[in-house]
């Protein structure tokens, strides 16, 4: 959703409308993201930024594990945080959970772009063919 009617709207606003074009166009997938801090050595389950997106996930109701290893991962000694899969709609530039707020969306873009976190995300079509985000 990058045109001339974007032009002054603020990044949560991007995201809200982009939200609800997606569900008006039932465009619709099921996500899962595996999220890890931006160090293999940090013990993850004492880490505090995860457990707050731990808390965020638990608050739209989509529930997460630490899991030792994520599909695609370099360092099979990192960590990560798993969701299990929630209604999202997949744009250039995130996966959104629908349920979440656009603030708390950016907040994540955030510490995934400025590498406090990585962020991998598996899309479930409606097929049920499961993929990473591409």
């Amino acid at each position: 959703m990058n045109d001339e009617s974007d032009i002054g709207m603020t990044e949560e606003e991007l995201i809200k409308s982009s939200i609800e074009q997606r569900i008006k166009d039932d465009d619709i997938v099921k996500a899962s993201l595996v999220i890890s801090p931006k160090s293999a050595k940090t013990d993850i389950r004492h880490d505090e930024t995860i457990h707050k997106i731990k808390e965020l996930f638990k608050s739209i109701g989509v529930d997460s594990g630490i899991v030792d290893n994520a599909l695609g991962s370099f360092d099979l000694n990192r960590s990560w945080l798993e969701t299990k899969y929630f209604d999202a709609c997949v744009e250039y530039d995130g996966v959104y959970p629908i349920k979440m707020n656009p603030k708390d969306i950016t907040w994540l873009q955030n510490l995934d772009y400025i590498g406090e976190i990585r962020i991998l995300a598996y899309i479930k079509d409606k097929d049920g063919t499961e993929h990473p985000n591409y």
